[in-house]
């Protein structure tokens, strides 16, 4: 992310349980449909996308499948 002038030092991942029951505008699901993962549900979100992604960890490419979703995600 540093790349693209993205700074995450000191974030860490957090558990989706954490925000069940909270209300979200937008939800953005990263999920690998391939593999028929299936994404939490945000009841209430008004707006829901769905990226297709390949999880880096299960990917023989490593990082670089997800260096698209870096690039679309400075859309949001």
């Amino acid at each position: 992310m540093k790349e693209v002038g993205v700074d995450i030092v000191g974030q860490t991942s957090k558990d989706v349980s954490q925000f069940f029951g909270v209300r979200f505008t937008y939800v953005v699901h990263l999920c690998d449909r391939h593999k028929e993962q299936q994404c939490p549900i945000f009841p209430g979100a008004i707006y829901r996308l769905t990226w297709d992604l390949e999880s880096p960890a299960d990917s023989p490419h490593g990082i670089e499948v997800a260096t698209p979703s870096r690039g679309g995600s400075r859309v949001l």
